[in-house]
C-alpha cells in the first residue's frame, strides 16, 4: 500500500493548529492546494460527514470522514472503482509549547500501484505544502491571539 507522508513543527499550541484543520470547509482561504470544499452533508468534521474537494491538477473527489479525535485526529477516505485513498491529519502537543503535524496519504486497490506511480511526485508536493500552509497560517493564529 503506498504511503506519503508529511510532519511538521508548530510553533503554536496544539488547540490552535486543530482548529484550522479541522475547519475543513475553510481550507480554501489558506491552502494553495484546495480550490473548493463542498460539504455533501452537516459540514461540520464528523464520522460520516462527506466534502467534495477540489485540487489543481486532480479530479474532484468526495471525502468521507472515517475516524475522528477530536483536538487530535481524524481520517477521511475517498474511492473510485480500483482505488481507495485514505488521508490521516494528525496534531500532537509537543513539550516546548508547540505542536506536531503529521499529514499521511495512502493509496490502495488495485489500481494503486499504478495510480501511485502516476500522482506521488504530485501527492508529495502537496502534503509538504499543506504542513507548511497550515504551519505558517497556526503561527500567524498564535501571534495574533496573546
Amino acid at each position: 500500500m503506498p504511503t506519503f507522508t508529511a510532519t511538521q513543527q508548530i510553533a503554536a499550541p496544539a488547540h490552535l493548529v486543530w482548529d484550522r484543520i479541522a475547519d475543513v470547509m475553510a481550507w480554501p482561504e489558506w491552502l494553495p492546494t484546495v480550490v473548493r470544499v463542498e460539504a455533501m452533508s452537516s459540514g461540520s468534521l464528523a464520522v460520516g460527514s462527506s466534502f467534495r474537494v477540489l485540487q489543481p491538477r486532480l479530479r474532484p473527489a468526495t471525502w468521507t470522514v472515517s475516524q475522528l479525535i477530536p483536538g487530535s485526529s481524524f481520517a477521511w477516505e475517498s474511492s473510485s472503482p480500483g482505488l481507495r485513498m485514505r488521508a490521516n491529519h494528525t496534531v500532537e502537543a509537543s513539550s516546548h509549547g508547540g505542536s506536531l503535524i503529521r499529514l499521511e496519504f495512502q493509496f490502495s486497490g488495485a489500481l494503486a500501484p499504478a495510480v501511485a506511480w502516476l500522482l506521488g511526485g504530485l501527492t508529495r508536493r502537496y502534503l509538504v505544502t499543506e504542513a507548511e500552509s497550515l504551519r505558517a497560517h497556526a503561527e500567524a493564529d498564535a501571534r495574533a491571539k496573546p
